[in-house]
């Protein structure tokens, strides 16, 4: 207690067990023990502080053949203190090892963890960037396919003012619908963001679409037009907003004084059918609604070709038999389209 009031910094080493109590009771002063390996008795070359260490001299000696009885002399002259102090200190050893062990476990496993989520968050970046590599070239493709529509639909508009026939048109439109569907299946399970509220939404396999108002948990709610529907989230869909369609007026020229049927009579079937297209053409652009074909019974032959050429014919949406007092079987009713 005098050195402790005068303040000095000193090192000692004592194997006392009064000079240990003392330390561990005073605040004012710092314990640490030489490690040593408990099993081997190997120096581990490190200070373990907050502890006294544990006497392995007895051990020591035992390992090393010290005789028996000796040993039993040694440990009956150790005083009680000492020998008490010796088997706590031998429990606080064990229990800091322990403790230690367990320490250097918690740490490789948050090393691990730590290298685990550096992982995950790799991964998922890679995703991320995959996603956004297919989203760009989803968008391109369908900027290169709505180009080549474009394209085709004006060359179909140019064709159209300098021979205003409707064949080439529906031909076109059909053949861009089919086309157009197709590629909504191509991207139909794209990746895509996920809806939220205000988006336009479709309900996969009931075709039911509607403005997404809410999404609660598993649910969602759509309203379309007055009507509010709840169904499940994750069958949802995105509608993309399609682009604004532009608008382009053709003006193609109406004849007057057009009859509203034709006399085919006479006439081979190839000349026939070419009088007859011509004939529906110009119909068509004068706004009739339906003409009369007579072709007469004869062999049959005239009238089956104007049958098969309107069933292929786009300004045909329908034809039937004349009634009876308006010639019957000879005459053809020709709805337009």
């Amino acid at each position: 207690t005098d050195l402790l009031e005068r303040g000095p910094r000193l090192v000692f080493t004592s194997h006392f067990p009064q000079v240990k109590t003392f330390v561990l009771a005073s605040a004012e002063l710092e314990v640490a023990a030489f490690d040593v390996d408990p099993a081997t008795g190997a120096p581990r070359f490190r200070l373990a502080y907050h502890t006294v260490g544990q006497s392995l001299a007895l051990p020591i000696a035992r390992r090393h053949g010290v005789p028996a009885r000796a040993l039993e002399i040694a440990e009956g002259a150790l005083v009680g203190e000492s020998r008490d102090l010796g088997r706590a200190v031998a429990r606080l050893e064990a229990s800091r090892r322990e403790y230690e062990e367990r320490r250097d476990a918690a740490e490789a496993e948050r090393a691990s963890l730590t290298a685990a989520r550096a992982e995950v968050e790799s991964l998922a970046e890679d995703l991320r960037a995959r996603q956004r590599r297919r989203w760009a070239e989803d968008l391109g493709e369908s900027r290169r396919f709505l180009e080549d529509l474009q394209r085709q639909g004006r060359e179909i508009l140019e064709e159209l003012r300098r021979r205003p026939e409707r064949a080439p048109l529906r031909a076109f439109v059909a053949e861009a619908e089919q086309t157009i569907a197709a590629r909504e299946a191509d991207l139909g399970d794209a990746p895509g963001r996920p809806p939220s509220p205000g988006d336009t939404v479709e309900v996969a396999g009931r075709g039911i679409r509607g403005e997404l108002v809410e999404i609660a948990g598993p649910r969602a709610r759509i309203q379309r037009g007055g009507l509010k529907f709840e169904v499940p989230a994750d069958q949802l869909r995105l509608v993309p907003a399609g682009p604004a369609r532009e608008r382009i007026a053709v003006e193609v020229d109406r004849p007057t004084n057009t009859p509203d049927e034709i006399n085919l009579i006479g006439r081979r079937a190839r000349e026939a059918i070419d009088a007859l297209a011509a004939f529906l053409d110009r119909a068509m652009r004068a706004g009739a609604s339906e003409v009369r074909v007579i072709h007469g019974l004869g062999s049959g032959a005239l009238r089956r070709a104007v049958h098969e050429f309107l069933a292929e014919s786009p300004y045909c949406a329908a034809y039937r038999e004349a009634d009876p007092s308006a010639g019957g079987a000879g005459v053809t009713i020709a709805e337009l389209a």
